[in-house]
């Protein structure tokens, strides 16, 4: 949860923050094992950065100097990433010292790796897969899995947690939450077939809360929720320019798995594997296109609509309750040195 800070009445702040060099680099990439002996065998990349910030209270004055009243001296951090590649295999460490602590890391509880042959990738570790907008779109797992992409199929599944069990808040404050978390259980799974032009593929996200994984008196202002979700998306190219696309998904999502249980009859139940309680509800989402490719530029036409209470344990965040008619282009001028976009709905 994000939070809005208020500074007191009368009172302004300023914020300054000084920081040199960034660059991002990534946890670890796929490993391609047709083409080890040709990798390097040991690289190290990575990125340095550094910082300084204080804060002044601007409506305050020293009642001796009549000066400004500042706050706590300067703080600073220095933070270095370096990543150590052995024959394509990628070590991150992480580096931080600062003006009240340090901390020297290698962070194998978010390493991850997936080596691939040919069309076969295997995933371990923690991974981050993206199989629709609406099912499983970015959110990180810890455990293992696998995508198969022989000619036009294709296939991936992916299994592991989804969160760890989180009780001791105060060692997780700079992520500004307050909420204790259960641990999450669940899989993914994709199948498709087609080429990047055209092709349908079918997804599928389950996952379940623990409520065993934390304290009874942690978990007053929590319950245990369980989540299913089913997805297929598709897209047809038509005369090599024009090509229409669409994606729809519905959701089962159970806010309490504690609460009671529900005698219904409706037609949605008998796919459902969680049984109906207070608090569950049935949501749909879709998004629907049309794209014209020109020669140095595009013309689009967009539909989306999502339920009210539309929720995935697969996507960080979605906006809800939402309907959109939206209409864009895009064009290069200038061999693609100055491009134009717009959207409008």
């Amino acid at each position: 949860m994000i939070q809005k800070l208020t500074p007191a009445p009368g009172r302004r702040y300023i914020v300054v923050l000084l920081m040199i060099l960034f660059v991002c680099v990534s946890v670890s990439r796929a490993q391609d094992l047709e083409h080890i002996a040709k990798k390097t065998p040991v690289k190290l990349t990575g990125n340095f950065s550094a910082g300084l910030n204080y804060h002044a209270d601007l409506s305050s004055k020293d009642s001796n100097t009549s000066k400004t009243s500042f706050g706590s001296s300067p703080a600073y951090f220095l933070q270095s990433s370096p990543v150590i590649s052995i024959y394509g295999f990628a070590i991150p460490i992480n580096i931080m010292v600062t003006s009240q602590n340090s901390a020297f890391n290698t962070p194998f509880s978010r390493f991850g790796l997936s080596p691939y042959y040919k069309w076969a990738k295997l995933h371990l570790g923690w991974r981050s897969l993206n199989f629709s907008q609406f099912t499983l779109s970015g959110q990180e797992m810890l455990g293992a899995g696998f995508e198969l992409t022989p000619g036009k199929f294709r296939a991936a599944f992916m299994y592991g947690k989804f969160n760890k069990a989180l009780t001791n808040l105060s060692l997780y404050n700079n992520l500004n939450n307050n909420t204790p978390l259960y641990k999450r259980m669940g899989y993914a799974a994709k199948l498709g077939y087609g080429s990047s032009a055209n092709f349908i593929e079918f997804s599928y996200l389950q996952a379940k809360d623990d409520s065993s994984s934390i304290p009874f008196s942690d978990s007053v202002s929590l319950r245990p929720a369980a989540n299913q979700v089913a997805g297929l998306k598709g897209q047809l190219t038509l005369f090599k320019a024009l090509s229409v696309s669409a994606e729809v998904a519905a959701s089962y999502y159970t806010r309490d798995l504690s609460g009671s249980l529900l005698e219904t009859d409706n037609e949605w139940k008998k796919f459902a594997s969680l049984q109906p309680r207070n608090g569950s509800v049935i949501a749909f989402a879709g998004e629907a296109g049309i794209n014209y490719q020109l020669k140095a530029g595009s013309l689009n036409l967009k539909y989306r609509r999502v339920d009210p209470g539309y929720k995935s344990m697969g996507a960080f965040y979605m906006q809800t309750d939402i309907e959109q008619y939206t209409a864009g282009f895009n064009y290069s001028f200038l061999k693609n040195k100055i491009r134009l976009q717009s959207n409008f709905g």
